[in-house]
């Protein structure tokens, strides 16, 4: 009879060793690991590692580079060596480091954990890198402590992810590190940092354990760091898909927030220093969490407008201007669902119609100029509109420029009676040319001219403008052309001609305004 195994630690510490430090050695042992984890007999089988000390002779060639864990993995209270090495480990659901202890330069990057994995009051000295790594949702960081320059860089973290009360050294990167809904950068009273350091030189001896900490305090202090500090931090090129709080956070040293796109309104309550945040290229929209490529915004929470106004009033004391401004376009563009929903509750049908009808203008004000903050948009619009009004004149004017046709031929016949026919065809062909020419380039100076608020219709003659409407160039009664006899010229437009005109000068003149706005905008002039 085959006795059972006993799956207690020293299994897993037996499988997980291997025989020496050679790379042939551990991939042997990284091997032997996979292929039970991935045996369907040892499917419900939960890797125990609580308080092991891998500092020890015995455990100190273990690395868990590639190794698969499976659910439930338990390293709580574990003891780690410098290079602690989790590097593209896979974790199911569950898995806990609690108050786990790292040495300097810990790997986790490129790891894979699960659903509500817990790092409560873990310690990772200096340079601790998860690069890459991707956390499931309910994560939680709650009262750990990172040393100098740990690395968050292009990490993955699910809903819920929770960092309250962390502590981060100097130097924290969470740089293109994307994040759901829910986050929680909350600060926290009390020392937990501290405590968690302490595992370092509790065999030290009192007395080098007291300088010890003394010198970490005076570090804590000048570094500004703790459990409610954040020092040097970056979050350059970050996403927050969702909501995301560094309530009672103090900012003590510049914290890169550049490029950074929100989701969602952060919440800052209670937060101090902010005009030590690097928002330069930040963006503040208020998408649907689980439907962030839905357009146009909409909201019908008023949460979102209220936190909008509460960030934009923390930020108008710090003088960011650009970054005050995008806020107030946010909270404007909030307010349309809002008061859309409450309107339509209320069934006040009246100032529905004109909201709607402010929806709409406030659409236009986006597609032409950005809400005032593009001089390029309405600078293309510009240039765009002369060909497009230039067609429209055309296609309105087209039977006056048949008229300039019939004209240019009779002159023609006129002068060549009596010559040969061909001849007479060969001069249609090029008196058609050169009129269609004319006036097709007078048409194409009317769309430019009109381009320019004010001062363009000026450059357009008068007699330019008859040969547009009578399609010849105007003569007195009696005079000839080619010898032919005219009525003198009416220059009256085409139907839809004169409307179309207006509306091509309100447009110049509301497109040169917007330029103006946004170059008003952009320094500031008051």
């Amino acid at each position: 009879m085959r006795a059972r195994t006993v799956y207690d630690q020293a299994f897993f510490l037996a499988l997980a060793r291997p025989r020496d430090n050679s790379y042939a050695a551990r991939l042997e042992a990284l091997e032997r690991w996979n292929a039970w984890r991935r045996d369907p007999a040892n499917a419900a089988v939960s890797v125990n590692f609580t308080g092991v000390d891998f500092r020890a002779e015995e455990n100190v060639q273990i690395r868990f580079e590639g190794f698969e864990f499976g659910d439930r993995a338990r390293f709580d209270g574990a003891t780690f060596n410098n290079g602690a090495k989790f590097h593209s480990a896979t974790f199911g659901a569950l898995a806990r480091f609690v108050g786990a202890r790292f040495r300097a330069g810990a790997v986790f990057n490129n790891v894979r954990i699960g659903l509500g994995a817990r790092f409560d009051g873990a310690s990772f000295g200096d340079g601790a890198s998860l690069h890459g790594a991707t956390f499931g949702n309910l994560t939680c960081f709650d009262d750990a402590t990172f040393a100098h320059g740990a690395s968050f860089v292009d990490a993955a973290f699910g809903i819920g992810t929770r960092f309250v009360g962390a502590t981060f050294g100097a130097l924290a990167q969470f740089r293109g590190a994307t994040f759901d809904d829910r986050v929680s950068f909350d600060g926290a009273c009390g020392e937990g940092d501290v405590k968690a350091r302490r595992w370092e030189w509790e065999t030290l001896g009192e007395a080098e354990g007291e300088r010890r900490e003394k010198f970490y305090r005076d570090r804590r202090e000048s570094e500004g760091f703790g459990p409610a500090k954040f020092s040097i931090v970056s979050f350059t090129g970050a996403h927050f898909r969702g909501n995301v709080s560094f309530a009672r956070r103090s900012f003590e040293h510049p914290a890169d927030f550049t490029g950074v796109r929100f989701d969602a309104p952060p919440e800052f309550d209670g937060a101090t220093n902010l005009q030590r945040i690097n928002f330069t290229g930040a963006r503040i929209r208020f998408a649907p969490a689980d439907r962030p490529w839905w357009k146009p915004h909409f909201t019908t929470n008023s949460t979102v407008a209220i936190r909008l106004r509460a960030l934009r009033s923390q930020i108008e004391a710090t003088k960011n201007h650009d970054f005050e401004r995008d806020l107030y376009i946010e909270e404007r563009k909030a307010e349309r669902g809002i008061y859309f929903d409450r309107y339509l509750e209320e069934r006040r049908w009246a100032a529905l119609a004109g909201h709607c009808l402010w929806i709409g203008v406030m659409a236009v004000y986006w597609a032409f100029s950005d809400y005032g903050r593009s001089w390029l948009r309405p600078a293309i619009w510009l240039a765009l509109s002369i060909p497009a009004f230039h067609l429209l004149y055309a296609h309105l004017l087209a039977d006056r420029r048949e008229i300039t046709v019939v004209a240019a031929r009779e002159a023609v016949t006129k002068t060549g009676e009596g010559k040969d026919a061909l001849v007479v065809v060969k001069g249609w062909q090029v008196a058609e040319a050169r009129v269609l020419a004319d006036y097709d380039a007078t048409v194409g100076q009317l769309a430019v001219s009109n381009a320019v608020p004010f001062v363009g219709p000026l450059t357009i003659d008068g007699d330019a403008k008859k040969f547009l409407y009578c399609g010849v160039w105007p003569t007195g009664k009696g005079e000839t052309i080619a010898g032919s006899v005219v009525e003198p010229c009416r220059p009256i437009p085409p139907p839809g001609f004169q409307a179309a005109m207006i509306s091509q000068n309100l447009l110049s003149i509301l497109l040169v305004f917007f330029i103006g706005l946004a170059l008003r905008n952009y320094f500031r002039v008051k």
